[in-house]
């Protein structure tokens, strides 16, 4: 690790620091995940996973540079990206974005998710704090691919990964109704997966259009990640759509009902794709643009509204990557 001078610390992640750091045989910046060697099959799988990207990571997935092994610590060496913030910490500390910014992260999202899936890989960890965002650009990276897995992984029992707040409530149900076997299994399709990681990412989208999560309106007074994962799992759809109608406000009720609430339907066979998620949110570039032009012109305009509604200055409070 000599050749790294340790710029600062930006975050704890669950298996270790996160660091800003600068190549000193070439100036350049990189990220640093400094992972405890306990947490070893941790790091491997997610350096197995990323090098599915290798070649084509940027921008969307996180790009990992290198790994180096010590004693007592893992290192993954990322790509450093320049003006970006964990999602959470961005909606927390700077608020709820122009509509025209949402549409850009709701599409950036997207497109993100659907080029990891078309990979035959799944998230399963989808979040906020698993997303970073660019605000001048609204382009959104995925980070902290230790709990995925691939197509070839799906004849293996899977157990529970992900955060409760952001899991599909069925696929908890499956898990906690099999824990009184043992060991724990749960057979699930590579499809049923992806639903799943569909799931998540409606959850991230009604946070970045309301800044709030749904897990905290339902269960405001639980913490504990046993109890929020059993209460999750009792979610009903009825819940669900009176959540998202009693948060619908002025110009995003449109992408709420439209783009949102299809990806949150408690029956995973029900579930809008990714696919037709983007279609939607093509649609959707009528309302924002109000002109019958070609889907790259509505874009366009929408990009240079995003850029002229873009953050001018990140609140000092929110987390970089």
């Amino acid at each position: 690790m000599e050749n790294f001078a340790k710029i600062e610390r930006l975050g704890t992640g669950a298996y270790g620091a996160v660091i800003k750091a600068r190549v000193r045989s070439t100036g350049e910046y990189v990220i640093l995940k400094k992972m405890p060697s306990f947490a070893k099959e941790v790091a491997k799988n997610e350096v197995r996973i990323l090098k599915l990207f290798e070649k084509d990571c940027f921008p969307y997935i996180v790009c990992l540079q290198e790994t180096i092994i010590s004693d007592t610590f893992i290192y993954l060496v990322f790509r450093y990206l320049e003006n970006t913030y964990e999602m959470q910490s961005f909606i927390s500390n700077n608020g709820i974005q122009d509509i025209s910014v949402n549409y850009m992260i709701a599409l950036t999202s997207i497109i993100g998710l659907m080029k990891i899936h078309e990979t035959n890989v799944v998230h399963r960890d989808i979040k906020p704090p698993n997303m970073i965002v660019n605000p001048n650009t609204q382009m959104v990276t995925y980070i902290d691919f230790g709990g995925s897995c691939t197509i070839d992984d799906q004849s293996e029992f899977i157990d529970f990964v992900g955060s409760p707040g952001y899991l599909d409530p069925q696929f908890i149900n499956t898990i906690i109704q099999d824990e009184e076997k043992q060991p724990i299994s749960v057979p699930v399709t590579f499809e049923r997966l992806k639903a799943v990681d569909v799931w998540a990412l409606g959850c991230v989208l009604f946070y970045v259009y309301t800044g709030k999560s749904i897990d905290s309106i339902l269960f405001p007074d639980i913490d504990n990640v046993e109890n929020l994962k059993k209460a999750v799992s009792t979610i009903t759809q009825e819940q669900i759509d009176r959540t998202l109608q009693s948060h619908i406000k002025d110009e995003s009720s449109k992408f709420v009902s439209e783009l949102i609430w299809p990806m949150l339907r408690i029956n995973w066979k029900e579930r809008i794709d990714l696919e037709n998620t983007l279609e939607r949110l093509y649609i959707m570039a009528d309302f924002l643009t109000g002109r019958n032009i070609p889907i790259d012109q509505k874009l366009n305009m929408i990009v240079e509204r995003a850029k002229a509604k873009a953050l001018k200055h990140v609140d000092k409070n929110t987390k970089k990557f």
